[in-house]
C-alpha cells in the first residue's frame, strides 16, 4: 500500500496503489518517473503515525525521501532476490525470528520492531 505519491501525476482512482509499482515502463522495467518524485505524503495518512515516521525520516537523511510503503509478506514466503537502484530503508512493524533481509556481500539480517532502520 502506498503512503506517498508523485506530485507530478494526475489524481488516481486508487491511490493507495499509486506508488506500488504501477508506474513500471513494460519494455525497459523501469519506473517511468525517478523515485524522489514520489514524495507526496498521502492526505489520508496524515496526522497518523505515518506522518510522524515519514518526518522523522526526511529529516534524519540526506537522501530524498522517495516511495514509502507498507508491505507484508507471509508466513514462508519471501520477495525475489532483486537489486535497488536507490537506496532503502526497512522499518519492521511485525516480525518474527526467522524473518530475514539479505543484502548482497552480507549475513541475513533480521530487521528488529524497535524503530531502527
Amino acid at each position: 500500500m502506498a503512503l506517498t505519491r508523485a506530485r507530478d501525476v494526475p489524481n488516481e482512482t486508487d491511490p493507495f496503489h499509486h506508488g506500488t509499482g504501477d508506474w513500471l515502463d513494460p519494455i525497459t522495467g523501469k519506473m517511468t518517473f525517478p523515485e524522489s518524485h514520489f514524495n507526496l505524503l498521502d492526505s489520508r495518512v496524515k496526522v497518523t503515525c505515518f506522518e510522524e515516521i515519514f518526518e522523522t525520516v526526511a529529516s534524519s537523511v540526506q537522501e530524498k525521501i522517495g516511495r514509502m510503503r507498507i508491505m507484508k509478506v507471509g508466513a514462508k514466503r519471501c520477495y525475489l532476490y532483486h537489486a535497488d537502484d536507490e537506496y532503502r530503508y526497512h522499518l519492521a512493524v511485525v516480525t518474527n525470528p526467522s524473518a530475514f533481509v539479505v543484502f548482497e556481500d552480507s549475513l541475513p539480517i533480521l530487521i528488529p520492531t524497535d524503530g531502527r532502520l
